[in-house]
């Protein structure tokens, strides 16, 4: 009868959960087994039990079975119940015997053998190969183990094939070698996952290490006090012990900063330099953490920003066309957004409210290129980018000289602004070649000066970007602030 009108039946009588069969199998595998077996009933003929089954669940038409169902757990079965070790002793007795009989046995054509060493020999490797290729992620112990079993299979090949030409000794040896390669191939990744796993270790025990001195720092830095109550002084121009001169708004100094700030616990008698029982103590405290609540992110992103290489990261060489770094994680993770290409196109002054209103004009977002208007329309009126009240940075990057043209040899400038005019017309706009615009007022305190010669005079050299970190709504931070 054909292998595959039989296939079927067999891998559902031993392979189905509900049936016997794996248990049957398993005691097949775990019965003692030799080469000389004869009609002993203690003990399990190689050749004739062992191998043919192998040599069954070996072939093609059983292994690429769609019935996974039932052949994968006998695959398992056989993997854990039957000692390959003991299989490759039972090669190598064959081998030194020099024949592939059982002496002790009768002939019986009715029950299945291998006809040849070599056919034997190629069934032990084959199911060993198919044991590895099905397994991914292999443990060094059972790395070591099949790396034992091709030793010895070698040692059996190399003594049988001593006595002269075999038939087949070419596919043999081929055959041998692709499993070597496999289990080298395999050892290699288990070496490099271990290697990642152990410096991914390191870097998560670097990284609680850094997050532990950040704490004793920042420990330290609330103990050292603010502004001239710190031993090494003020942090940045706007660190002041007397929470009224320090300007809601963040300043250049302030964001580029990278010592801690003070920041005292939330809890009574941990600011130092004023009476814990008094009302200022508690109205410091509460001022300093509800700022830092909502610019702390503005101040990680801003750092995120100048680490990983400024304007560069974000703009297109111009030259080779392309950026020159990779996009930094900030904007990555999606706490900082950049528009690129900003230019103050004009200044008014508004009926309403104090200051000057400058228009800043940025490159298009890449993904709304190919909108329709009223796509691009609704996608501004939906978005909860640049909104109103929302606190925004202009980054300027100024070559140091004129021959200069490194990153690191830019001179930088951030004028921190509040959007006042935003009009969903004006940044969906595509007429003429129009770029999306946003009208900014200045926090008060930012340096007018840049931007007033930006309108009258053009754009001055070098580059400018417009930042929006995540949270950053200054419109309902500023009035809880002032109070």
């Amino acid at each position: 009868m054909s292998v595959l009108l039989i296939q079927p039946f067999v891998l559902d009588q031993l392979g189905s959960q509900d049936k016997r069969g794996l248990s049957r199998l398993r005691e097949i595998c775990s019965y003692p087994v030799c080469v000389q077996a004869g009609s002993e009933r203690s003990k399990a003929s190689f050749q004739r039990v062992i191998c043919a089954l192998l040599h069954l669940f070996g072939l093609p038409s059983f292994a690429n079975t769609v019935l996974s169902q039932c052949y994968n757990p006998i695959v398992s079965v056989v993997e854990s119940s039957l000692d390959m070790h003991k299989v490759c002793q039972c090669v190598t007795d064959l081998s030194k015997q020099g024949s592939i009989t059982d002496s002790k046995s009768k002939t019986d054509a009715s029950v299945w053998q291998p006809r040849t060493w070599v056919q034997m020999m190629q069934i032990v490797v084959s199911v060993l190969m198919q044991l590895m290729s099905r397994s991914s992620g292999s443990s060094e112990e059972k790395l070591s183990h099949m790396q034992r079993h091709i030793t010895v299979l070698q040692q059996a090949y190399t003594m049988f094939t001593s006595r002269g030409s075999v038939s087949g000794e070419s596919v043999l040896s081929s055959s041998l070698s692709r499993l070597s390669r496999l289990v080298a191939s395999q050892q290699g990744d288990y070496q490099t996952a271990q290697t990642q796993a152990a410096q991914s270790a390191q870097l998560r025990s670097l990284r609680t290490q850094q997050r532990a001195a950040s704490r004793i720092s920042q420990a330290e830095e609330a103990q050292a006090g603010p502004g001239i109550h710190r031993k090494q002084g003020p942090r940045h121009d706007n660190d002041f012990a007397r929470i009224a001169s320090i300007s809601i708004a963040p300043t250049q100094e302030e964001m580029l900063c990278t010592v801690p700030p003070y920041l005292p616990r939330n809890q009574a008698g941990t600011v130092m330099h004023l009476d814990s029982a008094s009302q200022a103590a508690h109205l410091d405290m509460q001022f300093r953490l509800f700022r830092h609540d909502g610019l702390g992110e503005l101040f990680t992103s801003i750092t995120a920003f100048k680490e990983s290489g400024g304007i560069a990261a974000v703009v297109p060489n111009q030259q080779k066309g392309h950026r020159q770094m990779p996009w930094p994680q900030a904007v990555q993770e999606g706490t900082l957004q950049v528009y690129t290409n900003a230019h103050v196109q004009d200044l008014f002054i508004p009926k309403r409210g104090p200051g000057a209103v400058f228009m800043v004009s940025f490159d298009d977002l890449p993904s709304k290129h190919s909108k329709k208007p009223q796509e691009r329309v609704e996608f501004w009126k939906m978005t909860k980018r640049l909104q109103h009240g929302t606190l925004v940075q202009l980054w300027t990057e100024t070559p140091s000289t004129e021959t200069d043209a490194a990153p690191e040899s830019f001179h930088v400038k951030i004028i921190s602004c509040i959007i006042s005019e935003r009009h969903e017309h004006l940044l969906a706009s595509r007429q003429h070649n129009q770029r999306p615009n946003i009208g900014l007022r200045l926090c008060e305190g930012s340096e007018m000066t840049s931007l007033l010669s930006a309108t009258v005079e053009g754009q001055p050299a070098g580059r400018t970007v417009l930042l929006q970190a995540a949270g950053s709504s200054f419109f309902a931070l500023q009035p809880f602030l002032k109070a």
